[in-house]
């Protein structure tokens, strides 16, 4: 009986660990195709935009981040700004 108990807390605590991390929702925006993961601890964006470039055609920002808790509550607008300062 110990032993059962044993495995039981072990695969309880496993899980409080991993659900955290777990997708539960996705989205795409309507961007150029930005596709966003959302979990409990963590966002995943893989960023598919449209940027306006100085000759008139359009060019494509890709690349994919991880955003943890706290940035992970902000919303995509926000995490855009963030995004396109660093990289410019």
């Amino acid at each position: 009986m110990k032993l059962r108990k044993r495995i039981v807390i072990i695969l309880l605590a496993a899980a409080a660990v991993i659900i955290p991390f777990v997708p539960y929702r996705t989205r795409t925006a309507e961007d150029g195709g930005t596709r966003e993961y959302i979990a409990l601890a963590c966002r995943i964006v893989a960023w598919n935009r449209i940027v306006s470039s100085g000759n008139g055609e359009p060019q494509y920002y890709k690349n994919t981040n991880v955003y943890w808790f706290p940035d992970s509550m902000k919303t995509l607008d926000e995490l855009w700004k963030t995004e396109h300062s660093e990289n410019s």
